[in-house]
């Protein structure tokens, strides 16, 4: 039982946390939700299983410190009042705005809990373990390697899942392996060679990787040996076979400042060794992923997209056609009624019309820029000025998703009535509005500012702090590890509000929440005097 409560024991154990995250993310891609407990999914069943034993070894170490006690009482009462205002104000949501809207506050409780608060409390015991930054080190470069293997290995073997695969009944192989993309490209449909491997979401995959390959780079600075540069390698190799715009372009801007901070702190302040050979084996490692990444699947999709995007004479002229019906009910967006349950009054012409221009936009999506599913979560015969106003005066021909949601939020807001307490305590993920694919905008949406400050707040403010001591005593602070823990948590925090998926899975926030820990922990006990 001692060794069990020890302070080493514990950070290992919090360690063994995040990577049990790795395969608990294998599972769901094999299994999904097919076993289950009492109604709860194996995977989720498992991790509060794990999370109940870290709660209990914390408890026994602590239970007789207040210092350690008492933010985590705190933040609790904090959450329970949240909780129930929250969950009074979701069940007030109109369900018959968004299609899938149901008033279960314990399915909107239960994923509060499992996808947020369990890493909040994660971080919190990070933040009183014992973490030192070698070990932290130890724990990145080991799970960089796990990840990073699993997609390499597969890719070579095709037996790795596409990263998009959202379009899809089921995940697919890819059709072809990295040694194909130089030779025998699929260029009909390039998203088949973006490779995640086997976990369940490539978009949130890349985002992991990106982040640990900050710090893997530096391990390698750092190092010094030959060696050191495979984790590097292999790290940014997967991050080219995930194939998003994130991953690929993010592994270019990592080895780039990587090499920038090697001249210096390296050659120039002298805080580790840089040599001749140590240059050579970083550039040919920056050389051969470079080169991948020219017949990367990001760029033959891109080529694909820019095909694929030309709006045809024929679609023009309809469109045209509707905009110019002196049959249309609506020439132009109207101001919004008074009361958003009033029905649209329309002669018989305006019905027709209305009944036409439905049809024809249901029956060509994509090329208005919506998905299909969009037009069933507000159905476009119940919200006509809506829809008309978004194909035809809001000219979005290729609309950008994340705009869309945005505006698709601002719709529900006002036909729900209750944009204060919807705004301050979110409209619920039981709402069924879709994620934003950005994040910040999309927790607000969920669970309004108050939830957002509470749930992805600790985070924030533990960082800011470090980030504060650090500047305080700059001369003693400006260090190579400080200068990749601004890369890694900065640039991972500034993708998630553009593209999302840092803090849509457990998976992304449990390893960001490690990171950051590791970064106040390197701040309190460096730079404090």
């Amino acid at each position: 039982m001692k060794k069990i409560l020890s302070d080493k024991a514990f950070v290992v154990e919090l360690i063994g946390f995040v990577f049990f995250q790795v395969l608990l993310d294998m599972y769901r891609v094999f299994f999904e939700n097919t076993v289950d407990v009492f109604g709860i999914a194996l995977p989720e069943l498992l991790n509060f299983l794990y999370f109940g034993f870290l709660c209990l070894v914390f408890l026994c170490k602590h239970f007789r410190s207040p210092k350690k006690m008492i933010p985590l009482l705190v933040y609790a009462a904090l959450i329970g009042v949240y909780s129930v205002l929250h969950v009074w104000n979701v069940l007030k949501f109109k369900q018959d705005i968004l299609t899938g809207s149901e008033p279960n506050w314990f399915k909107e409780l239960y994923f509060i809990a499992r996808t947020y608060l369990v890493p909040v409390v994660v971080f919190y015991f990070f933040l009183c373990s014992k973490l030192t930054m070698r070990t932290f080190q130890k724990a990145v470069s080991g799970l960089s390697l796990v990840i990073s293997a699993n997609i390499v290995i597969t890719n070579f073997f095709k037996v790795s899942f596409i990263c998009y695969a959202s379009t899809l009944e089921k995940n697919s192989f890819i059709t072809r392996n990295i040694f194909e993309w130089f030779y025998n490209p699929d260029t009909e449909f390039p998203v088949y060679m973006t490779s995640k491997g086997w976990f369940y979401m490539g978009n949130q995959i890349g985002l992991i990787l990106f982040m640990l390959f900050v710090f893997v780079v530096m391990n390698a600075l750092q190092s010094g040996k030959v060696l050191s540069y495979v984790p590097v390698f292999l790290n940014g190799l997967a991050l080219v076979m995930v194939g998003t715009k994130v991953s690929t372009l993010g592994c270019g801007i990592i080895l780039a400042l990587g090499f920038l901070f090697a001249v210096v702190f390296g050659v120039i302040l002298k805080q580790f060794t840089f040599r001749f050979k140590q240059a050579a084996v970083y550039v040919l490692v920056v050389a051969v992923l470079l080169t991948t990444v020219g017949f990367s699947p990001m760029f033959t999709e891109q080529e694909n997209r820019a095909e694929s995007s030309v709006v045809t004479e024929e679609q023009s002229a309809v469109l045209d056609n509707f905009a110019s019906n002196p049959d249309n009910p609506i020439t132009q967006r109207p101001g919004r009624p008074t009361d958003p349950d009033e029905p649209d009054v329309l002669d018989p012409s305006g019905e027709q019309f209305k009944k036409e221009f439905c049809e024809y936009v249901k029956s060509a999506p994509y090329f208005f820029g919506v998905l299909p599913e969009f037009l069933e979560l507000l159905p476009i015969e119940d919200n006509f000025a809506f829809w008309y106003d978004i194909v035809i005066n809001g000219n979005n021909r290729q609309v950008d998703y994340r705009y869309f949601k945005g505006v698709l939020y601002d719709e529900v807001l006002w036909l729900n009535q209750n944009e204060t307490a919807d705004t301050l305590l979110g409209i619920g993920y039981i709402s069924n509005f879709p994620y934003s694919e950005r994040d910040f905008a999309a927790q607000i949406i969920w669970f309004g500012y108050a939830g957002t400050v509470l749930l992805i707040g600790p985070y924030i403010l533990a960082v800011l702090y470090g980030i504060v001591l650090a500047l305080k005593r700059i001369k003693s602070c400006f260090i190579y590890q400080n200068a990749f823990f601004a890369v890694g948590i900065c640039t991972a925090l500034a993708l998630s509000y553009v593209a999302g998926h840092l803090f849509f899975g457990i998976f992304s926030i449990t390893v960001f929440a490690f990171i950051a820990a590791a970064f106040y922990k390197f701040q309190t006990e460096r730079c404090v005097d």
